[in-house]
């Protein structure tokens, strides 16, 4: 019977994918169905919640198939009106052409890795204590309760004792109840599913820019940061959160740079899932308004601007009063409900981050080279007179800022904030995933790396993209 459901959410996924535009390429469309699949999944039980219909394996089926029927609808639609082309899977096309013993070598380790942190991933039970007093004891309680307000979520016992590990947004537990509802023992098949997906939209998304033997390395050099690697293992929100959050900041660059309007909504709807799996998601949301004011007002038009300001925050509002309905404790109670200035705060805070940055066992040597890699290409880009790549660090840079600020806006009455097993030491370097894939991206597809492919390119006729 999984396979019934999980067959549907691949399609469900893809035809959404679908619906978004006909211009994402083979690997775009293989990676993407089942990080869509999944959350537009985790909204259907939230809509069955609240329409009182209950979350059921059956209501679940029925709600997916009615979804694939009106994405049917919709596209059929499309194309009789020439919105869409069938043109596009003609092009759909695997080539050999650049590929090199590099490409193999490091797509090789890279698939060798991934087998066998999925083994583990899949055979190797829960066994985090934020999973088992969070995210799957409440996937638990989804799947026998068949809702989300369930005895767990609304007993104000439970919720403090377990503390805000049952107060995150519901996608990762909805999609962990999945598993359990099609009578499965573990459900670390969806974390297992959002890592293998997450590398093949990764690669696909850099191959836009960079030759297929960087995009491989960059793939490889992504994955092997050992928080990233590890947590493919975990029942966790953080991997499931940073590819969200990766695909909705990349998608806005690609947008912007490459006019291919699909991929303006394919970010909306990613930074919609992100923050409907953390609610820390939303930092990405500022810089990304910021970057369409000054386009709203270069253009003349707020048509985007509108779009990404209304449904972009949805998730984020939605989570909050949903909360204020149903759990006496507010997610937001360790908050600082005021700005403030506090000069010492700020210098620790930022001085915790920055050694969290550096350290080599979370990140490896991410963040040594992102670091140096913006300040020469920006002298490069000074040089050649071209900006590069502004609006991805105003997004990016802005997002790392805003996530730091929410941990001086935090309480720290007791002396807690800063201490060993606190909240800045064991809870800051968990949504720092979202920046990895940011950081490897930008290292890979800079003016002076493009450059510099290009000069090795036509000196050594090896490759070329």
């Amino acid at each position: 019977m999984s396979y019934l459901i999980f067959t549907l959410i691949f399609i469900t996924g893809l035809l959404i994918v679908l619906l978004l535009s006909d211009k994402f390429s083979l690997g775009e469309l293989l990676g993407l169905p089942f990080i869509i699949g999944l959350g537009c999944s985790s909204f259907l039980m939230f809509f069955l919640d609240a329409v009182k219909m209950g979350i059921t394996y059956s209501h679940l089926i029925t709600g997916l198939l009615v979804t694939i029927v009106a994405a049917c609808g919709a596209l059929a639609y499309l194309y009789s009106k020439g919105k869409r082309s069938v043109e596009f899977l003609k092009k759909q096309k695997f080539s050999l052409s650049g590929l090199t013993l590099p490409w193999l070598i490091f797509v090789g380790f890279g698939a060798y890795l991934a087998y066998g942190i999925t083994l583990k991933c899949l055979y190797w039970p829960p066994a985090e204590f934020d999973s088992i007093e969070g995210y799957d004891l409440l996937a638990k309680a989804i799947a026998h309760e068949g809702t989300i307000a369930n005895s767990i979520l609304t007993n104000h016992t439970i919720v403090a004792g377990c503390g805000p590990r049952l107060l995150y947004p519901p996608l990762f537990a909805s999609c962990n109840a999945i598993c359990y509802m099609s009578g499965m023992e573990s459900p670390k098949l969806i974390t297992a599913l959002f890592f293998i997906s997450g590398l093949i939209v990764f690669y696909s998304l850099i191959k836009r820019f960079v030759p297929h033997t960087v995009a491989a390395i960059a793939t490889f050099m992504m994955m092997i940061a050992p928080e990233m690697f590890s947590n493919a293992s975990f029942t966790l929100t953080n991997l499931p959160t940073a590819i969200y959050a990766s695909i909705a900041v990349i998608s806005f660059f690609i947008w912007r740079n490459q006019k291919i309007e699909g991929f303006f909504y394919l970010s909306l709807l990613a930074l919609l899932f992100g923050t409907w799996t953390r609610s820390d998601a939303i930092v990405f949301y500022p810089g990304i308004i910021l970057v369409l004011l000054y386009d709203a007002w270069k253009a003349k038009s707020v048509r985007h601007l509108l779009a990404y300001g209304i449904i972009g925050s949805l998730s984020f509002v939605l989570w909050h009063f949903y909360l204020t309905a149903h759990v006496e404790r507010k997610q937001d109670s360790f908050f600082i409900a005021k700005l403030f200035y506090d000069g010492n705060k700020l210098h620790e805070v930022l001085s915790h981050a920055w050694t969290m940055l550096m350290e080599t066992n979370l990140y490896g040597i991410v963040f040594y080279v992102f670091l140096p890699v913006i300040v020469v290409n920006a002298a490069f880009s000074l040089y050649k007179r071209k900006p590069d790549m502004v609006d991805f660090i105003v997004v990016a840079f802005g997002g790392w800022l805003m996530y730091t600020l929410l941990y001086y806006q935090m309480k720290d009455t007791d002396g807690s904030l800063f201490a060993s097993g606190g909240w800045m030491l064991s809870g800051y370097k968990r949504g720092m995933f979202s920046f990895v894939p940011l950081a490897v991206f930008y290292c890979a597809t800079n003016q002076l790396a493009t450059q510099l492919y290009a000069t090795i390119a036509s000196i050594t006729s090896v490759e070329k993209s």
